[in-house]
């Protein structure tokens, strides 16, 4: 009777051992699943957000490049005013 219980015992651990090493496996392989979901999801997001900074930097520096070219037509059309202007030594 002892050789059965003895049997029986290291039956129920070998059973449960597999169960455990195969339920390890198994959370363990959902775990690094989810992982590796959250990171692609996190890189796509600090694309996106990169890419429209991007965007507003780009929409930045051509405003600026707007606002330049303005001010140089400005002045320039002022510098050519005073020159095409007639002085008053040429109305005499």
């Amino acid at each position: 009777m002892e050789f059965f219980t003895a049997l029986s015992v290291l039956a129920a651990i070998c059973v449960s051992g597999g169960v455990g090493f195969y339920l390890n496996k198994h959370l363990n392989a959902k775990r690094i699943g989810d992982a590796t979901e959250l990171a692609t999801r996190i890189v796509e997001e600090s694309r996106k957000e990169a890419q429209a900074q991007k965007k507003e930097i780009l929409l930045q520096g051509q405003d600026e490049l707007f606002n330049q070219k303005r001010e140089l037509e400005h002045e320039f059309k002022e510098r050519c005013l005073l020159y095409t202007s007639p002085s008053p030594r040429d109305t005499r």
